[in-house]
Order: C-alpha cells, then sequence, then structure tokens
C-alpha cells in the first residue's frame, strides 16, 4: 500500500515537473530508485513481522507445555495428598469401629 502511494506520488511529480527529456530521464530513474527502496523496505517489514511472529509462536507453545507440565504435577500431588488423607480416614473409622465395639462388650458386661 505505502508502495503504491509512494510511486503515484513520484510519477505525479513526473508529470509536474519533468518537462524536458533529460529533466524527465533523470525524474523517471528517481521514481525508479524511490519504488525499489519502498518495495525492499516492505519486503524487509515482511520478514522482520514473520520471524516475530515465529518467536511469539514459539514462546506461546513453550509457555503451554510449561503450564501443562506444572498442572500435571499439580495433579500428582493433589492426587496423593487425597490417597494419604483417604488412608487416614480409613484409619480412623477402623479405630472408632474398635472402639465402638470395646465400647458395646463393656456395655454388656
Amino acid at each position: 500500500m505505502r508502495t503504491l502511494v509512494i510511486v503515484s506520488a513520484a510519477i505525479l511529480g513526473l508529470g509536474l515537473t519533468a518537462c524536458t527529456k533529460p529533466a524527465q530521464k533523470e525524474a523517471k530513474s528517481d521514481v525508479a530508485a524511490v519504488a525499489e527502496d519502498a518495495g525492499a523496505a516492505m519486503k524487509e517489514a515482511a520478514a522482520e513481522t514473520k520471524e516475530t511472529a515465529a518467536d511469539a509462536g514459539a514462546a506461546m507453545k513453550d509457555a503451554a507445555a510449561d503450564a501443562g507440565a506444572a498442572a500435571k504435577d499439580a495433579a500428582a500431588h493433589t492426587g496423593s495428598a487425597m490417597k494419604a488423607a483417604g488412608s487416614e480416614v480409613k484409619e480412623g473409622a477402623a479405630e472408632t469401629v474398635e472402639a465402638a465395639k470395646g465400647a458395646m462388650k463393656e456395655e454388656k458386661k
């Protein structure tokens, strides 16, 4: 888009300023140089944008992998903690049952 504007402005300038053949040739070569510079700048900007997008994509992929690993690790720790809590509850229930049995035997005597 910017290239089109630059080339259009150069052509307009050529039409307004160049009356003699040498002046027209000089203006034409100036327009070509400007268009070439603009094209090179556009290509460079596109390459930089592509590289930046690739870097951002790689960073997002790494961050997602890190987040996934952290979630998996947290889930493993949570599972272990839940198993330990379940074992403690089970042991407590068994002790309560034994205590209740003992109390019932004492009452029967």
